[in-house]
């Protein structure tokens, strides 16, 4: 057992040593083919595709986050940071024991990584991908990481229910994307985008709505204090902002 974990560790931290690497001295380009070459290998011939494509879909956003979030960051700082929370996360998502409150730790962190990578990729300067490839990468990855949460609670309409979120989510992320806005911590070490606050929230909402009915606890009453919660959260955001179209 022991050996398993230490080959977990060192594996996870190789793949994360390799992004950073790629990354900094090759390009993003050759960074997100090794991504994409290492998640299909595991994909390749398997006869249940889409079992597979559920189960390792967190590792597969995860890696193709930080390519995104590393290959953006200028500072060598920066990168390493990334580069190291990548690999404790990856240990995280192979080792953290199963469950419903690792589910939604798994299900927060991706959407939020995901979010932060594709938003940021479409605003900074030299990079300014299309409203539509973003869109494009956000959709599928939204819809994965609710079905992987749904599926870990046993919800029989996972992929119908995944699908409304992905679905919600592409459409609030395609209203924000006309007109972004980020948040920064002084001296700009870290970039929030108001849409990774958005959806996380929203997101937060739906699922305690969600949860409390399968618990046979949805009253009026509740229902109301999420939708008061999520409405404020979102005035709060909108009201807090500057709009004057900068980044």
């Amino acid at each position: 057992m022991k050996q398993f974990y230490r080959l977990e560790f060192a594996v996870s931290l190789g793949v994360s040593l390799v992004i950073l690497i790629l990354c900094r001295y090759i390009g993003v380009t050759v960074a997100l083919l090794f991504v994409a070459l290492r998640e299909g290998a595991s994909w390749y011939g398997s006869d249940r595709l889409l079992k597979t494509l559920r189960s390792t879909s967190a590792r597969a956003i995860a890696e193709f986050s930080a390519v995104l979030l590393i290959g953006q960051s200028i500072r060598a700082p920066q990168q390493i940071l990334l580069a190291l929370g990548l690999g404790l996360w990856l240990i995280w998502l192979e080792l953290a024991p199963k469950g419903t409150t690792a589910a939604l730790i798994t299900a927060g962190v991706s959407q939020a990584g995901i979010t932060m990578a594709l938003f940021l990729t479409s605003s900074l300067p030299g990079w300014h991908w299309s409203n539509w490839l973003v869109l494009g990468f956000l959709w599928p990855a939204s819809w994965l990481i609710a079905w992987r949460l749904l599926d870990t609670l046993d919800e029989r309409l996972a992929p119908v229910l995944s699908a409304a979120w992905a679905l919600a989510a592409v459409e609030i992320s395609w209203v924000l994307l006309l007109w972004q806005v980020s948040y920064g911590l002084p001296g700009g070490f870290i970039l929030i985008p108001q849409a990774t606050v958005i959806l996380l929230s929203l997101g937060y909402c739906f699922l305690s709505i969600y949860l409390a009915h399968r618990r046979a606890q949805l009253s009026r009453a509740r229902l109301a204090e999420y939708a008061i919660i999520g409405l404020g959260l979102l005035l709060l955001v909108l009201a807090g902002t500057r709009w004057n179209g900068s980044v």
